[in-house]
């Protein structure tokens, strides 16, 4: 565990470097994350030698690929920073703690109290061994005060409001000043009392709205619910104000603004910029254009994806030549529509990055845009925009509505509904779901109609048809895989599996040696074949070909029969 990004990196292509061991058993993995961030990126070459790196700069997708690479023990080592041992249960062996302080690095952000035993925690796999391993490295001589943090005592255990911390308390008793010569002053707050505030006014619209007759907006209650509040008398009596001129704020507020304001999940300032800004944009609508398109939706409300990026809640929209040099200029719009567009990250890279040297500095730059603005900031303030313009657009008895989905179109990275549908149902694959989607008759609109047309093809017809690679067929055979039924579970409970057939040959013969195992010759993962007397004669179907080779992987004997279109699977007798 290191304690920034590069350390991470860098950590994970040392160890990368240093490892001359092959991991043919992350093959799939290399081959995945070569697919969605191209092959220069720097987590491509930690993983030919058995290293990856784990941080916020990487795609969703990604993570959970390496989080799960790491619990079937396919991955050796994983460097991450403590995004991963704070958000995610995933017991290893060992953990090595590389606690690099730098200049201007924030104290929360040390390992040190909660943070450091929420780390020492994952080492040991309840199960599997009977003990872990922690060890602590330094970059200078060890000291006793590093061995002493191994061991924090209560105080530095103890869980603190961040409301008590004494430029919290001055910021809000300034803000709460203002607030009594002007009400609208609580809609300029930032930083701890904009939380807050937002905490606040979240109760008294959760109160309202169950209890619209016996609503009383009581603050103090609402204080009082508070960690803060047990904890520091004073800090109460300095946030009890704030929270009343919240509450006056509030009751000026037209009822149903109010109530909805939160359900922007931002602050209430951006909640009330952005409520104003959909009734002026639902005023505007005319009925010229095709507002339900994403395309024509994005195109709606690109000009304003600049000004959400001033918001407070916005990451940092941020281009550089070098990590040190001259900004590079990139639309947000031009972007995202590029993604949803299709576009691979390498292509957004090349695209909007191309004087940036070198390409992996490149790919990097444009991988943590998309994440997190794509893939979080964008879909998610979009979406909340867009609701607020449908709800705008109904009070103006208007018939017209901006793409409902837009915010999953921005978040997946597609423009087509049923790539969109595939996307959430538990594709990985972007580039694979845009194919399908293009590719689909036009009758299969639903999931289950996507899955059934896909599961009458064979995997030779994914490969050949879809160009799909090992990663993005694996993805497939779990997709079209029958819901709702275990063959192995048959076959144990029930002594008999029936399996579906696609015949080679017509009217083949079907007496003789049975025999049942992957395609001979062919890149993994190969479909599974029935061979009568070593001939190739059917091919497991797409939809049970995941539920067969979980059985074959249990490695019991079994008894194979053809029987029709259905290969029988029993067990065999122990006689």
């Amino acid at each position: 565990m290191a304690t920034t990004k590069l350390q991470a990196q860098s950590l994970a292509a040392a160890l990368a470097a240093s490892n001359e061991v092959e991991h043919p058993r992350l093959s799939s993995l290399v081959d995945f994350v070569r697919q969605q961030l191209g092959p220069e990126h720097p987590l491509v070459q930690a993983l030919l030698g058995g290293a990856a790196f784990h941080h916020a700069g990487l795609p969703v997708e990604v993570l959970e690929a390496l989080e799960e690479a790491v619990k079937d023990d396919s991955l050796p080592f994983l460097t991450c920073t403590s995004t991963l041992t704070d958000g995610v249960n995933l017991p290893v062996r060992t953990v090595v703690l590389y606690d690099q302080s730098y200049q201007g690095q924030p104290e929360d952000s040390r390992l040190r109290g909660a943070r450091l035993v929420n780390a020492m925690g994952r080492a040991g796999r309840a199960g599997r061994e009977t003990e872990g391993w922690i060890v602590l490295v330094r970059a200078a001589a060890p000291s006793s005060q590093d061995f002493d943090d191994l061991n924090p005592d209560a105080d530095e255990l103890a869980v603190t409001s961040s409301l008590i911390v004494e430029d919290a308390l001055v910021s809000v008793a300034a803000l709460e000043r203002s607030a009594r010569e002007d009400t609208d002053a609580i809609f300029s707050a930032a930083g701890v009392a904009a939380d807050f505030i937002s905490f606040v006014w979240l109760m008294l619209a959760t109160d309202e709205t169950e209890s619209p007759e016996s609503f009383s907006a009581d603050v103090e209650a609402i204080v009082g619910s508070t960690l803060m509040a047990s904890q520091s008398l004073a800090a109460r009596a300095v946030y009890e104000p704030l929270a009343e001129a919240t509450k006056l704020a509030y009751l000026a507020t037209e009822p149903t603004e109010r109530r909805r304001w939160p359900r922007t999940g931002t602050s209430i300032s951006t909640a009330r910029w952005m409520d104003h800004l959909a009734f002026r944009l639902a005023s505007e609508v005319d009925g010229s254009q095709d507002l339900g398109s994403p395309s024509v939706a994005l195109s709606f409300l690109g000009p304003y994806l600049p000004t959400l990026l001033d918001l407070p809640e916005a990451p940092k929209w941020e281009f550089r030549v070098t990590p040190r040099g001259q900004d590079v200029s990139v639309g947000p719009a031009d972007l995202v529509r590029s993604w949803m567009n299709g576009a691979s990250l390498p292509d957004l890279a090349e695209q909007f990055l191309s004087a940036v040297e070198p390409p992996s500095w490149r790919l990097e730059q444009a991988v943590t845009a998309v994440t997190n603005h794509c893939e979080h900031y964008f879909a998610w303030t979009v979406g909340a925009l867009v609701d607020l313009i449908n709800l705008h657009l109904e009070r103006l008895d208007s018939e017209e509505r901006l793409c409902p989905e837009l915010s999953g179109y921005i978040r997946y990275g597609v423009k087509d509904l049923r790539a969109l549908r595939l996307m959430r149902s538990g594709f990985r694959s972007r580039r694979l779901a845009n194919v399908l989607a293009e590719s689909a008759p036009i009758e299969a609109e639903s999931v289950d109609e996507l899955r059934s047309w896909l599961a009458e093809l064979s995997i030779g017809d994914w490969r050949n048809q879809f160009a799909a690679t090992s990663s993005e067929v694996l993805d497939l055979v779990d997709f079209t895989r029958v819901r709702r039924r275990s063959l192995l579970r048959s076959l144990l409970e029930d002594g008999v599996a029936r399996a579906s057939l696609s015949w080679i040959e017509l009217n083949p013969e079907t007496s003789g040696s049975i025999a049942l195992r992957s395609l001979d010759g062919e890149t993994p993962p190969a479909p599974l074949v029935v061979y009568m007397d070593e001939r190739a004669v059917a091919f497991v179907a797409s939809g049970d070909h995941s539920d067969v080779q979980s059985i074959l992987d249990t490695g019991f004997g079994l008894e194979l029969n053809i029987e029709s279109d259905e290969l029988t699977i029993g067990l065999l007798s122990e006689d």
